[in-house]
């Protein structure tokens, strides 16, 4: 009976003495120091400023369309030659040449198509070569050779504006039904490029008196030549040689 007593007032003991000690651990006496707060971690949030990425925007390419030049086409009519062609589309022989691979002027046919470079053209300029360039040949720019003066002859005298003066000459080849001869009339001093022109099919003109230099000086001259009845400033040959008359 004692035994049992005395087990209960250890055991009661014990735990007022477990008792008084937690709350001696636990009560906040005040000489008792707060723990640093180095035992208590802090955060800090550091924030990251994030860089805008620029965004490429696509360029638009602009396609400048360019000007296809059109070639000029010349068709070979009877009895045309490359001088005459080239002075009719104001380029030369040898451009023309050139451009149609053309080795012979005048091998060109009738019906023939050639293409006619553009008369502002730069030419091409090639290398300087060390050898040896063959000597071109020269192409005559007309296609026939001037006509003959036959009469009347050298300073053949009339008198008279009703003189009767009928002028001839003799051609190298016939007229096409496009082409006419030129006939040029100048009395004294004045040149032949300001003298009249008269236009005829046939080898002969008659010199009209109105023509009769009443005033001045009384040599008078004549040319005739072959050019394009369409286009008379383009001559198929060069004027003959300058006959001369005295007309009094």
């Amino acid at each position: 009976m004692k035994g049992s007593r005395f087990v209960f007032l250890l055991q009661l003991l014990l735990s007022v003495v477990l008792l008084v000690a937690t709350v001696w651990l636990v009560w906040p006496w005040p000489y008792r120091s707060i723990p640093e707060a180095a035992f208590f971690p802090t955060f800090t949030v550091t924030p990251t400023l994030r860089q805008p990425t620029s965004t490429l925007v696509p360029t638009a390419t602009t396609i400048t369309p360019t000007a296809t030049e059109v070639p000029v086409v010349h068709v070979v009519q009877p009895g045309e030659v490359l001088g005459v062609i080239a002075k009719l589309y104001g380029v030369t022989v040898d451009s023309i040449m050139e451009a149609n691979g053309i080795k012979d002027a005048n091998l060109v046919q009738r019906g023939e198509k050639l293409v006619i470079p553009h008369p502002l053209q730069t030419p091409r300029v090639t290398a300087m070569q060390h050898e040896t360039t063959p000597t071109p040949t020269v192409t005559s720019a007309f296609r026939d050779v001037a006509p003959v003066p036959l009469s009347p002859e050298e300073e053949a005298v009339f008198e008279g504006s009703d003189a009767l003066i009928v002028l001839t000459w003799a051609s190298t080849a016939a007229l096409s039904e496009s082409e006419c001869f030129e006939v040029r009339f100048w009395c004294g001093k004045t040149e032949p490029g300001s003298s009249e022109r008269f236009y005829t099919t046939t080898s002969t003109w008659t010199v009209p008196g109105s023509l009769y230099p009443e005033w001045g000086d009384s040599h008078c001259y004549w040319t005739v030549q072959v050019v394009y009845h369409a286009r008379r400033d383009v001559a198929l040959s060069p004027p003959s040689n300058p006959r001369s008359l005295i007309w009094h």
